[in-house]
């Protein structure tokens, strides 16, 4: 009987997947912890590569310990950490081994350059979000300044879980949650918007397929299955990211519920069945058909990007 489902979430300092009862009652579950790379302050980057080797670390963990399970598993789905850009090239195989992560802001004097040029209000009822260097758009931008012999590589984007889901399946997507962060999703018509691809000097084919969390995007491969231990064919949803997953998990997810996440910062989040576009709010689009709002509780200090979505200096 499939009546397991297999979650794994790519954090920023370790993976771990976790198996469930649908009942959602935990079966088992393993982690595999890393640093991030600081070359130089303001910087901080991963190696996909880390990703992909610890998720296959801990599934095989988690099936060595309760082997009966493997055949039971009916879908597996990740979320992960926000904003991390992973490069492809035609071949599927990573452009470089790193990636540039949430809470790298080499890419500031783009956002910076782009502000000057643009304004700021110019974009922000197209693509819903002011902008910031959190955001890939403006990563890219930086890859593509610096890195201009590596550019004509580039053959698609893709976030942290998503390049898990490929290295899965082979699918090149992602859901809504992680594309309404991008600063290239066109937030009325939820789709790639070919004018701010072609202000960041992108193709609309570079970008993912977009998805809903819940859509099957494919199946474990062979090649996937014999890295993992896990059986192929399995299907995997598109997964969602991990502030939308946090708020989907706490009972957040309908127009009008609030949720205050306080730690190292705040979040303060209202569900919304549309952006509040708002040079002070970041929106993300949710696991489900709703937006939440993340703005500073206070009002007063200007939210920047974190992790999932936002956060107040």
């Amino acid at each position: 009987m499939k009546d397991k489902i297999l979650t794994i979430d790519v954090g920023t300092g370790s993976t771990r997947a976790a198996l469930l009862r649908v009942d959602g009652t935990m079966v088992g579950f393993a982690q595999r912890e890393y640093e991030q790379t600081t070359p130089r302050a303001g910087w901080s980057e991963q190696a996909p590569s880390l990703w992909w080797q610890a998720a296959c670390d801990c599934i095989r963990e988690v099936l060595y310990r309760y082997p009966e399970t493997a055949a039971q598993i009916a879908v597996i789905g990740a979320c992960g950490q926000m904003h991390g850009t992973v490069l492809l090239d035609d071949r599927g195989e990573l452009v470089e081994d790193r990636a540039l992560l949430w809470n790298d802001k080499r890419s500031q004097p783009q956002v910076e350059a782009f502000t000057a040029r643009e304004g700021r209000e110019k974009w922000l009822a197209h693509l819903n979000n002011p902008p910031a260097a959190a955001w890939p758009a403006f990563k890219l931008a930086w890859w593509r300044e610096h890195h201009p012999e590596r550019w004509p590589q580039l053959a698609k984007v893709l976030m942290p879980k998503d390049y898990i889901n490929f290295m899965l399946t082979g699918a090149l997507a992602t859901d809504y949650s992680e594309a309404s962060c991008y600063f290239l999703m066109d937030s009325e018509t939820r789709a790639w918007s070919s004018q701010a691809c072609e202000t960041f000097g992108l193709r609309v084919d570079q970008l993912p397929d977009l998805k809903l969390s819940s859509d099957i995007i494919g199946q474990v491969t062979p090649r996937a299955a014999g890295l993992t231990g896990l059986p192929p064919g399995i299907p995997v949803v598109a997964g969602t990211s991990d502030m939308a997953a946090s708020l989907l998990g706490s009972g957040v997810y309908e127009p009008g519920m609030a949720s205050d996440s306080t730690g190292t910062s705040t979040l303060i989040t209202v569900v919304s069945p549309r952006p509040l576009r708002h040079q002070l709010v970041n929106n993300l689009h949710l696991a489900n058909a709703a937006w939440g709002r993340i703005y500073d509780s206070r009002r007063r200090r200007r939210c920047r990007p974190l992790g999932a979505a936002g956060a107040c200096r």
